[in-house]
């Protein structure tokens, strides 16, 4: 495959499609960033899964003939998966999960799926599984003060107030001799009832989907997403501030300093590029 090109009414285009050595060993493979959104809808939980996936290595990665399953949770419904430019296809199988088929060539490319799980009750704990290789984990969930979000192996859900609507977001930066994160073990409790509560939850979804079900994934977040990565960078910006006063005073030494602020910039520069991905055209 070639990058996507636009065709020129006047002239020709030179395409150059590069072949390179394919492999099937997934070691070169890494989720630069994954992200659950959860949103509450009327009597139905909605779940968008986005994957920043990234062949580190030279050759073309080759999913299996019979495709990379990832399982999703059994009573998922309304599966729908966005369209890309890519040569990975993402296909359901109803009651089990997904399977990825194609190819990834070296560098990035942005898987997104969405699906609905009912809701029975005010709580709902169910499982995602990851195949891959994880840097990073976020889940945020968009619901009313009364829920709480737990997400296991990663750190308590820190509720984000000075946003129109409330989040709850916990995230996981992983090393590479932490265990695998196989599985998204992912309970949200304190789900309204009907009633006020529910409506107030309605009005958040609806808010946040623009549209409902039907809209391209990107539409359906986009809300969540700016107003999540505003409240990122400016909680950064506050912290490299810090760090700068506390090297002042005289409470941290120049390597400790230097360490905090590139940690500091690698995570900036992964804020600035999502909301560069964020802004542009679908």
């Amino acid at each position: 495959m070639s990058p996507p090109f636009q065709l020129d009414d006047e002239q020709g285009t030179r395409v150059r499609v590069e072949v390179r050595p394919t492999t099937t060993s997934n070691r070169s493979l890494l989720l630069v960033l994954g992200q659950t959104l959860l949103e509450l809808r009327d009597e139905r939980l909605h779940v968008i899964q986005e994957l920043r996936l990234t062949n580190l290595g030279k050759e073309t990665h080759l999913f299996p003939q019979e495709g990379l399953f990832i399982p999703l949770p059994p009573n998922t419904i309304a599966f729908q998966a966005k369209a890309s430019m890519n040569d990975i296809r993402i296909v359901e199988e109803k009651g089990k999960g997904i399977r990825l088929f194609g190819s990834l060539p070296t560098g990035q490319e942005n898987l997104n799926w969405a699906f609905d799980l009912p809701l029975h009750g005010q709580s709902l704990r169910f499982e995602l599984g990851n195949p891959f290789r994880t840097f990073r984990y976020r889940v945020v969930a968009s619901a009313p003060p009364s829920a709480t979000l737990e997400v296991e192996g990663l750190p308590s859900a820190r509720r984000l107030q000075n946003l129109e609507q409330n989040l709850l977001v916990t995230e996981i930066q992983r090393m590479p001799k932490d265990p695998p994160l196989r599985t998204i073990r992912i309970a949200l409790s304190g789900i309204p009832g009907p009633g006020a509560g529910r409506f107030y939850a309605l009005l958040c979804a609806a808010a946040l989907a623009l549209g409902g079900i039907l809209l391209p994934l990107s539409s359906a977040s986009a809300s969540l997403k700016k107003r999540f990565l505003e409240q990122q960078k400016q909680a950064l910006l506050e912290r490299i501030f810090s760090i700068e006063e506390s090297f002042v005073r005289g409470e941290i030494g120049p390597q400790t300093r230097e360490k905090l602020w590139d940690e500091s910039i690698e995570e900036l520069a992964l804020i600035l590029y999502e909301e560069h991905q964020h802004h542009m055209p679908s």
